[in-house]
């Protein structure tokens, strides 16, 4: 008529109460047992399209810095509940949220409940009843005993939720919480008005965030269908960016994404009648615009020293812009087509030469592997290239005076110096500067330096920076030695055939003459004779 059992929960009770410290740490006790969703800004990721949230974690006086001071993960914010036992614990921790380090963090929230009366025993039942679920195998066979368990651990988690939910969620209860942000106190009073704070706290501390609306890829983590359409996308990009909607037909995964991420923002449009990667304009997102200039700036700053892709995209992730990792290998994309004619991509340290997919498939994975510099053509530089693709290597087809490439002009200068002949490569017979050009040929490995730098030391004067006003001396001097040189090169296995030719011709004229002056001074001695 009963089921009866061999367990006596309430004796193991009681031994679980013997092996629990009861008094361990509160904040930690509820961390153990009672973790806590995170918070999500609802109308901040309405507006931004970028979802936002908080992660929510416990706190006492003596973790409450150190906890607030950890790395965010992927979370957007914190908010940190400090529990406290006794009046002078609540006092600590509110002097420290006015005065502490933690004030100098906008991104965490602070609240403190005024009175955790109870609470401790609650918890404490909570963590005896899950020892003994836990510490008690025989538990699997007894189901009079499990369901008597059962109902002990859900009453007591039932009265540690009741305490919680007084303070976890303002409300009109006659539980107190205090919030704080920044060291200042936050007017928080009901679930709502929590919602509320916490977008307006995200419009601060991303208030350069651009509103880009697409779910599959403005996140951090894509899934594995997104990866793939965003790998569609980059290879359309760089291989059909002169046309409408990047060639794209029909209505593939990847189309979304063209139009959230490149044409919504302005990014690819059509300018003087031709298709392009080209800057937002003035009207367009202030988010795009203000993510478009510290683009620009990161690449003005690899001037001086080459920085990595990875630092790049750490500067977009973080406030103010607070981009999602699945966006930005496109967004960097679309810079570098841009910026063709001057940034160069360095992957451990070699140059890259061309975009690829492979390329970013490895970018994806390793950005801090590849690194970025620019390499602007201005003042005197200009004149240098437009030399070198006047005068020395001629136009090539297609090329567009207006927007001058950099490694246009260089590409042909290597090929030349790999293609020479053996001879050519190794021989001594040549005058000092053209060797020293031949070995920076040889060397280069930044297009940038082989021009700007390597190739005018090497014919004996200074590098060309891009602050350096135009001298029509020095760059006339450098082309007429930089022309002798490459001359002298061209030239070198022909003057040495030339050389041969001229020897083996000399030799055997030399051979003729002496052999008919053998053959005369032979019959002459024959008819004296006679």
């Amino acid at each position: 008529m009963w089921e009866g059992s061999d367990i006596d929960v309430e004796a193991r009770l009681q031994e679980a109460r013997a092996q629990i410290d009861p008094n361990e740490s509160l904040a930690t006790s509820l961390t153990k047992h009672f973790r806590l969703r995170p918070v999500v800004a609802r109308r901040h990721s309405l507006q931004t399209g970028t979802l936002r949230y908080f992660d929510v974690r416990y706190v006492d006086a003596t973790n409450l810095e150190t906890i607030a001071s950890e790395p965010l993960g992927d979370a957007d914010g914190r908010i940190l509940y400090a529990i406290t036992l006794n009046a002078d614990e609540l006092q600590s921790v509110m002097s420290k949220a006015a005065t502490s380090a933690i004030a100098n963090l906008p991104q965490v929230i602070l609240a403190i409940p005024q009175e955790t009366e109870g609470l401790r025993e609650t918890i404490f039942e909570v963590a005896c009843s899950k020892w003994v679920q836990d510490n008690t195998p025989e538990l699997e066979g007894d189901r009079a005993a499990r369901g008597e368990l059962q109902a002990y651990m859900s009453h007591s988690e039932a009265s540690v939720e009741q305490a919680l939910q007084a303070f976890l969620s303002p409300s009109a209860s006659s539980v107190e919480c205090s919030w704080f942000r920044g060291g200042e106190r936050a007017a928080v009073s009901s679930g709502r008005m929590l919602q509320e704070y916490l977008s307006d706290v995200c419009d601060k501390v991303f208030s350069k965030t651009p509103i880009l609306r697409n779910e599959l890829i403005n996140r951090r983590q894509i899934s594995s269908s997104a990866a793939s359409a965003r790998r569609e996308l980059l290879s359309a990009m760089l291989t059909s960016g002169d046309k409408r909607t990047l060639g794209i037909e029909g209505f593939p995964p990847h189309v979304s994404m063209y139009f959230s991420l490149l044409q919504e923002t302005g990014l690819h449009r059509e300018e003087d009648g031709r298709w392009g990667y080209v800057p937002p304009k003035a009207d367009a997102d202030p988010g795009i615009v203000a993510a478009w200039q510290a683009i620009d700036g990161f690449l003005t700053e690899t001037e001086i020293e080459r920085r990595t892709v990875g630092e790049l995209f750490e500067l977009l992730s973080d406030a103010p812009y607070g981009m999602k990792s699945g966006l930005l290998p496109v967004l960097l994309c679309a810079a570098l087509l841009h910026f063709d004619t001057e940034v160069a991509l360095y992957e451990q340290g070699s140059f890259v030469p061309s975009l690829s997919n492979p390329i970013f498939e490895r970018l994806i994975k390793t950005p801090e592997k590849f690194q970025l510099q620019r390499c602007r053509v201005a003042g005197v530089r200009e004149t240098v290239l437009k030399r070198f693709a006047d005068v020395i290597l001629q136009k090539p087809e297609g090329f567009a005076s207006e927007k001058m490439n950099l490694l246009t002009v260089v590409r042909p200068l290597t090929r030349f110096a790999t293609s020479l002949p053996a001879y050519t490569k190794n021989t001594q017979r040549l005058r000092e500067t053209t060797t020293r050009v031949r070995q920076c040929l040889f060397d280069a490995r930044e297009p940038d330096k082989l021009l700007f730098t390597q190739l005018p030391q090497a014919c004996g004067l200074e590098p060309f920076t891009p602050s350096d006003m135009q001298d029509s001396d020095d760059v006339d001097r450098f082309f007429r030695n930089l022309r002798e040189s490459l001359s002298e090169l061209r030239r070198a296995y022909d003057d040495l055939l030339g050389e041969l030719y001229a020897a083996h011709t000399k030799k055997w004229i030399l051979t003729r003459i002496a052999h008919r002056a053998f053959r005369y001074s032979s019959h002459t001695r024959t008819s004296q004779e006679s």
